[in-house]
Order: C-alpha cells, then structure tokens, then sequence
C-alpha cells in the first residue's frame, strides 16, 4: 500500500495510506454539515468545520489507541510488531509471527475494543461535564460524538467473526476447546462471511431509507470483511495442511543420481520417462559424493537451443548451498527455513547421521499450498489438521 510514515509511537512504527484523506474530507464534511447543526443550530459553518476536523483527528487518534492496545498485549506475549496503519477502514496492526497460545490470542484480540470502550466512557463523560459547565457547544457535540463513534467501535469489533477482534476471542475459545488453531480460524472465518452478506444487505438497506452515504460504506466495510475473512480461512486451512504433513511423505527417498557431464537435454528426457520434474537428483563426479542436486524443472528454463550442451553441473545447487533438514521436520518448518525462495533445495537426514535420506524441493511442497473453496473445504484431498464435515 502507498503510504506514509508518521513516526514511532511507544517505538511502533505508524504510517497513514493515502486513502485517509478521502476519509477525512467526507467525516468532516458529513459531520459539519449534516450532524452538528442538529445540536448546535445556528453555529457558524466555518466554526462547524473546524470542530469536525479536530473531531475527526480525534477519531483516527482513538483508532491509533485501539490498535496500540492490541500491539502492547502482543509484545507483553512475546509477539513482535511490524507497525501500525491507518486507513480507509480504520487500522492494523501488523503482528510479525502467529500468536503462540489460545490465552495470548484473546487477550490481544480483547485489548483493542477495551481501550475503545474506555475511550467511549471518557469522551461521554467530557460531553456531560463540558455541558453541565456551560462549554463551548461545539466542542461539547463533537466529545458527544467521539464517544458516540467509540463506543460503536468497540461493539461492532466484538462480533464474533473473524477478521474483527470479536472473531479473534471466538477463535481462542474454539482454539482452547478442539485444541487446533487452525481449525478454530476456519470457523471464525466462516461467521465471517455470514457477517459480511448481512453488512452488504443492510448498506443495501440504508442506501433506500437513509441516503446513499451511510449505506455506502456500510457495505464497503462488508466487502472488505468478506475479502478478510475469505483470506482467514484459506490461510488457516494451507497452515493446517503444512502444519500436519511430515516433510518426509513429500521427499524423494534415495533419489538415483547422475553425472555431472549430463546434459540438461539428457535430463528433461529422463524427468520426461516419469523419474519426476519436481525431484532433485544428486549429481556427482567421478562417482564420489555428490556436488550438487539438480531439479528438472527448474533445469527446463533454459532456452531449448543451449540444453543439448549445457551440463547439469552447471545449473545444479551446489552442495554447499543446500539445506540440510530434520527428518522429522513438517512442511511448514521447511517452507519456513526457504523463506520464500522456489529455487532451494533441502536434504533430509535422521539426527546426528549426515548421510542423506531424501530430497526436497519446493515443487513437492506446492500442492498443499493449492487454494480450498470458498468455504473452507476441498474436495479433492482430505485437509491434514482441519476437518472439514
């Protein structure tokens, strides 16, 4: 997202998207022109819109307060935090890994509408005390409605459907009770989507009776708790697979190997016979250790007029360069140690014996990273660690 860096806050750094000024400019002018003249008639239209800005400063402030508080529960867990953005929707905070425990995902999920519902009852109480002490009527009716708007941020978060916060304490209470993580995501993503189809209806429904502002970004928020919680469920459901598949069922055991005077040609015409185009095959010379592995696929990408000529042992992974994994490790530790690179290659051994086991590739690996419908579920393979009737 473009965005731009506002500082650190608490040592967390904070940036804006660029959207937020479209978000200011339309909350500030609603709230000028259509809110604070109900309960300040009369009020001049350039006071108006001074006191809705500050308004709406404050209101992004209190959405910083919100996720500030999801970020100090997460650090007081153990859990690092990239940093925090504001934008059109409101804010995120970016958590640098998964959260640990089923009592550390509440928790931080929780900290969040609780410093919005504080923030409710302290710009409430400045409303009643500014009025009952004769304040300025302005500034009185915008303390109204940041504890209006607060108040409403932290009960809408509370709904129990992932991506909102409430989504988070329903997945730590599945998480506790069936003692999957995974599993308890997929589920708060399914209330998702629920949720996001009765946002769409009911901004539907506002758009006919209240005017198309208020009906517009209801469903705006629906689309984008749909695409959310669609995101939740596949991820959950990928993790699971990873999480639950032995890295050694994916691995070619004792892979036959080659030397390394064989040509890349030589070697898309083997891979072709069905020794396997996602399988690395040592490569050797002299008939000695390997130097190398060497996978078909990743071979094929060079241009068909060099592969009668180009030798395997030019293309191959250096030993060297190769990543040497527990047998016992899953999917997902492996995916973890490759950080990203299609190109590795790991090899597979039993404790403290170097002598290799098997080989692994990314090409082996990617069939569990394939999308399940919509709804959580695939068809055409069981789900490792999450069920799906």
């Amino acid at each position: 997202m473009a965005t731009l860096r506002l500082g650190r806050v608490l040592g967390i750094p904070v940036e804006i998207h660029w959207s937020i000024l479209a978000v200011v400019a339309l909350f500030t002018g609603n709230l000028a022109v259509r809110a604070l003249p109900v309960y300040v008639p009369g009020a001049d239209l350039r006071w108006r819109l001074v006191a809705a800005l500050v308004g709406v400063i404050l209101f992004f402030a209190s959405i910083l307060a919100h996720e500030l508080g999801h970020s100090l529960v997460a650090l007081s867990h153990g859990v690092g935090v990239s940093g925090i953005t504001l934008w059109l929707l409101g804010g995120m905070a970016e958590l640098d890994r998964m959260v640990p425990t089923a009592r550390a995902e509440a928790r931080i999920a929780a900290a969040g509408p609780a410093v919005s519902g504080v923030l409710a009852v302290f710009f409430t109480a400045t409303s009643v005390i500014g009025f009952q002490l004769g304040a300025w009527r302005l500034a009185v009716a915008v303390a109204a409605w940041l504890g209006f708007v607060n108040l409403t941020l932290a009960v809408f978060n509370l709904a129990p459907a992932a991506p909102l916060d409430g989504g988070r304490i329903l997945t730590a209470a599945l998480w506790r009770r069936m003692g999957d993580a995974e599993r308890a995501r997929v589920v708060a993503g399914r209330c998702g989507l629920v949720l996001s189809v009765l946002l769409v209806l009911a901004g539907v429904a506002q758009m006919m009776t209240f005017g198309p502002l208020e009906g517009v970004v209801t469903a705006v928020v629906g689309l984008f708790v749909f695409q959310a919680a669609r995101t939740e469920i596949r991820s959950a459901v990928v993790r699971g697979r990873l999480r639950a598949t032995p890295a050694a069922t994916l691995a070619s055991a004792h892979p036959p190997s080659m030397p390394d005077s064989t040509s890349v040609l030589q070697l898309g015409q083997w891979a072709g016979t069905g020794a396997g185009w996602d399988t690395a095959f040592p490569v050797v010379r002299w008939g000695l250790d390997p130097v190398g592995y060497v996978v078909p696929r990743l071979a094929a990408s060079i241009p068909p007029a060099q592969q009668s000529w180009t030798r395997v042992g030019q293309v191959m992974v250096r030993s060297e360069n190769v990543d040497r994994i527990e047998a016992g490790a899953t999917a997902e530790d492996v995916l973890a140690h490759w950080d990203g690179d299609r190109s590795r290659v790991a090899v597979l051994h039993r404790g403290h014996d170097p002598a290799p086991t098997a080989t692994l590739t990314f090409g082996q690996v990617a069939p569990l990273l394939a999308w399940p419908d919509l709804w959580g579920r695939d068809r055409n393979r069981p789900e490792p660690g999450v069920r799906t009737g």
